[in-house]
């Protein structure tokens, strides 16, 4: 019998899946809130594959798990601290003018995703937490975004976006006067990028990618930084290019286009666009790995 399942008379995964269990029915109102908020937000709407994505990579190393040595209280205790710091900082918050839906919940969550990892520390050795670290780190992507960073991102991938966009639109030799930072003229229509152009949601999908895939087809730490960094120039790029084509396409074809489907249904065709040069960049990251090693390539550290 695997070891992982038998300590102390009993079983460590049931203890946990018990205390799971009970945890999840304190936190039910909240974890009802952030379904909600991930059906029926854009921005939100991967939420619900985070735990299952979390799930299958824990148990797609369930035969290398080590077996479960002394709980590291310390660190279990430290986590639960946090967790109940950021309740009592988003209960104090409540009624003022900065209290927000997605705020309430971003403290909540966190609170919640904290304690799960420190109920593990109460039942799992470091060494075993070691071997499932970035699935229990990857939980920490359902939390959603308060929002000031969510402001913050938008802001950043709308101005770079625009300022990519005029450099495009430059080299397609296309006349444009820059009216102001987000405003370009045209010779038939004025077009202003707006922060809905910012593609937060497509930035934010590609994001989740590059974690689950550098943590599946990478070994070396900086080479799994590196493919989570492109995703910064790679959704800019995209963005920038989304805003040149409606742009091209309204000075050929007319202003008109500005409301045809590039403009209002063009995401996911760009955001597929974009997936082109990630998986170029991974296949080369994973290639240079290749010649270095003869490890197997879906192994894990």
């Amino acid at each position: 019998m695997d070891p992982i399942v038998k300590v102390n008379g009993g079983t460590q995964f049931n203890r946990f899946a018990l205390a799971f269990i009970g945890l999840s029915v304190l936190f039910s109102p909240i974890l009802y809130q952030l379904v909600e908020l991930s059906l029926d937000s854009t921005l939100y709407s991967h939420l619900l594959l985070i735990p299952l994505i979390s799930g299958y990579l824990v148990w797609t190393k369930k035969d290398a798990l080590p077996a479960p040595t002394r709980p590291k209280s310390t660190i279990a205790s430290i986590l639960a601290i946090a967790a109940c710091a950021s309740v009592g900082c988003i209960l104090l918050a409540q009624g003022s003018s900065t209290w927000q839906l997605e705020n309430y919940l971003a403290g909540m969550v966190f609170a919640y995703v904290t304690l799960v990892v420190s109920i593990a520390f109460c039942f799992f050795g470091i060494k075993t937490l070691k071997s499932i670290q970035f699935p229990l780190a990857f939980l920490f992507c359902i939390i959603p975004l308060p929002l000031f960073i969510v402001d913050g991102l938008e802001v950043f991938f709308q101005y770079t976006s625009v300022e990519v966009a005029y450099w495009f639109i430059t080299l397609m030799d296309i006349p444009v006067l820059r009216e102001s930072w987000l405003v370009f003229r045209l010779s038939t229509i004025t077009i202003q990028v707006a922060s809905e152009c910012s593609g937060i949601r497509s930035s934010l999908v590609l994001f989740i990618v590059s974690l689950v895939a550098s943590d599946l087809f990478l070994r070396s730490q900086w080479k799994k930084l590196l493919l989570v960094l492109f995703i910064i120039p790679l959704a800019i790029a995209r963005n920038a290019l989304r805003v040149a084509t409606i742009a091209a396409v309204c000075v050929h074809f007319g202003p008109e286009m500005i409301d045809s489907w590039i403009h209002q249904r063009g995401g996911p065709y760009f955001f597929a666009l974009s997936m082109v040069p990630f998986m170029l960049v991974l296949y080369i990251l994973i290639r240079s790995e290749r010649t270095l090693s003869n490890k197997p390539i879906y192994e894990h550290n």
